[in-house]
């Protein structure tokens, strides 16, 4: 083993080296502690160097970086049009969407298990981003429930009610008051409720409409990047409704003139009728079969909110003492966390039920779409009311029986040899 001056480096101290070390330049001055005397000997063992590691290329770290920047720029330019319509625009927006709802991956283990423990591992069939379950119920028979791929989303809100709601127990417990645990038994019964609207949210089906190569001859429907979205661009039709020109917009995805007020939800991979907008909270569309049960379950988490605030503030200007100075400071922190959420999800709330009364959409607001024309949908106020509470009803669900069967005989041809079949229900 080669030695230089009188010091040992670690590259010296390789074990089973086939060559001799690079010459050491400076080891005593650059890391004098980890360089051995002669004779001596370190108490831990010596690195091993796997022999898999490729040599570096020469140049310095500026020019590999630039390497680095140049081939980024080429992947960049195979997938990102020069110039984007609405429609590429309004892709590339929820791709950035998802990719922050990616930064609470950590919680997602929590949806994989409840998905686990109700449906199993394997969907029985899969469309777009959404997959497709045939469960039966007790008393109701076979129900299909689809789950699309962001439904990993309300991780998140699910974790902070749960939590919370155990932390507003304890406070109540603490207070030992007979009226707070009135409003305890109120807070119980938001809870209850909004769990359950979730979860009907999140696996029901929102309003999705057939796409139209599910009629052809089974190649559409994969993944298609900003360039092709944009390559495949179509003009729009136009229908007259009520006297009113609506525009038909061309969707490359589902490959159709998709229905007036309908949208293509690039997280779900489906278009969807009224789409109002993609919430990224739970991780499922609004659209025209769901958007009066997301209005309640927005309303009912906004006064789950505000019951708990309410009611902490009361007992911490009254009763205060009975706390000690860490429950006061947990209390405190608790509090903050149920007015903020109180503050962020009213105002919702209340956009929500002006959706429903003037019968525009959120995605017709911030689009201004009637900001030069009539809408042609609306009526007075309460007849909008009447319309969304007694009269419309539900539309029918596109995931009928004989629709989950076809979807499932096109995905096990679509994975045909990977070893992954899925079988017909």
């Amino acid at each position: 083993m080669p030695k230089h001056g009188d010091v040992w480096c670690d590259l010296c101290l390789v074990q089973g080296a086939d060559r001799p070390a690079p010459p050491c330049r400076g080891a005593a001055t650059r890391r004098p502690r980890s360089c051995l005397q002669r004779g001596q000997t370190r108490r831990t063992d010596a690195v091993l160097y796997s022999e898999d590691v490729v040599l570096a290329s020469g140049g310095s770290a500026a020019s590999q970086i630039s390497v680095y920047i140049s081939d980024v720029k080429k992947e960049r330019q195979k997938t990102m049009p020069v110039d984007m319509s609405g429609e590429t625009h309004q892709a590339l927006q929820e791709q950035r969407m998802k990719a922050v709802c990616q930064r609470f991956s950590f919680l997602f283990p929590v949806t994989y298990c409840i998905e686990y423990m109700v449906f199993g591992r394997n969907p029985d069939a899969k469309i777009g981003h959404v997959r497709l379950f045939r469960k039966r119920i007790p008393l109701l028979g076979y129900r299909t429930f689809c789950a699309p791929s962001t439904s990993t989303s309300y991780a998140a809100p699910i974790t902070y009610v749960f939590w919370s709601f155990v932390c507003f127990n304890l406070f109540c417990y603490a207070m030992g008051e007979n009226w707070i645990y009135k409003w305890l038994a109120l807070q119980w019964g938001l809870v209850i409720l909004f769990f359950t609207l979730l979860f009907h949210l999140v696996y029901s089906d929102p309003g999705y409409v057939r796409p139209s190569y599910m009629d052809g001859d089974g190649r559409g429907g994969g993944e298609l990047t900003l360039r092709e979205i944009e390559k495949k661009h179509k003009e729009s039709l136009w229908e007259s409704v009520n006297g009113v020109p609506m525009e038909r917009k061309w969707c490359a995805t589902c490959e159709m003139h998709r229905p007036v007020r309908a949208a293509h939800c690039y997280l779900c991979g489906l278009c969807c009728y009224d789409h109002d907008h993609h919430c990224s909270m739970i991780g499922t569309c609004v659209g025209r079969r769901n958007v009066e049960v997301f209005i309640f379950f927005v309303a009912m988490s906004a006064l789950g909110c505000i019951v708990p605030t309410m009611t902490m503030l009361v007992s911490w200007i009254y009763h205060r003492e009975k706390l000690s100075p860490l429950q006061q400071l947990l209390s405190v922190i608790l509090f903050l966390s149920f007015l903020f959420f109180s503050g962020l999800i009213t105002p919702i709330s209340v956009s929500m039920c002006t959706v429903n009364i003037t019968e525009t959409t959120t995605r017709e607001r911030v689009q201004r779409v009637y900001a030069k024309k009539r809408n042609p949908f609306t009526r007075t106020y309460l007849q909008n009311i009447v319309h969304h509470v007694l009269r419309r009803g539900a539309s029918p669900c596109l995931f009928t029986e004989e629709f989950l069967r076809e979807c499932a005989l096109r995905f096990e041809k679509r994975n045909l040899g990977t070893g992954e079949t899925i079988g017909c229900v």
